[in-house]
């Protein structure tokens, strides 16, 4: 009994799959690459507005946590 023909690959170019693989990954390094770029160009634009938003975000987060105490939020002496 004669088995099923063996399919041979061609070795000239690479398989679909390869090809997916090599574009999903130049795709994600170009995502990337921009992505940062743009977080970069951001922060050295406007250093002192992202600072003050992370400031922001950070009180907001600390005046509702359950562990703190009104007295502890106040901050020092002479704080606004």
């Amino acid at each position: 009994m004669k088995g099923l023909p063996v399919m041979k690959h061609d070795a000239a170019g690479p398989t679909l799959l390869r090809q997916l693989t090599y574009r999903l990954v130049a795709f994600t390094l170009v995502f990337a690459v921009l992505d940062i770029g743009l977080v970069v160009w951001t922060y050295v634009s406007q250093p002192e507005a992202l600072g003050e938003q992370l400031l922001t975000l950070e009180a907001s987060k600390l005046e509702h946590s359950p562990v703190l105490t009104p007295d502890e939020l106040t901050g020092p002496p002479g704080a606004p």
